[in-house]
């Protein structure tokens, strides 16, 4: 049991890494970062990864925030001189995009 929750893992980990990577690919992306349900951060890639731990956490807590206004599947744009930051859950996992403006 312990060897097929690895190899779950492993198979998790390596979808997350090629889809940041090819997020991150996309033009105008600087960064992105991936959590789960609770904030943890499962997987970032670009410029914030400095910040992936808090801003995994601040991007679950602001989606369901909005969720619990009425919003069915929001996506939240927080709109900086430098950067634009989008917020977006599915199910389970939170993608927070960090595009130039």
């Amino acid at each position: 049991a312990a060897a097929a929750a690895a190899a779950a893992a492993a198979a998790l980990d390596a979808a997350v890494t090629e889809a940041l990577g090819n997020v991150t690919s996309q033009r105008g992306v600087v960064g992105v970062v991936a959590a789960d349900a609770n904030g943890l951060c499962l997987g970032a890639r670009g410029a914030p990864t400095l910040l992936a731990d808090h801003a995994a956490g601040y991007a679950v807590s602001m989606s369901t925030r909005c969720a619990a206004l009425g919003a069915d599947e929001p996506v939240l744009c927080v709109e900086t001189d430098s950067t634009n930051i989008f917020i977006k859950t599915d199910d389970e996992l939170t993608l927070v995009l960090f595009k130039l403006p």
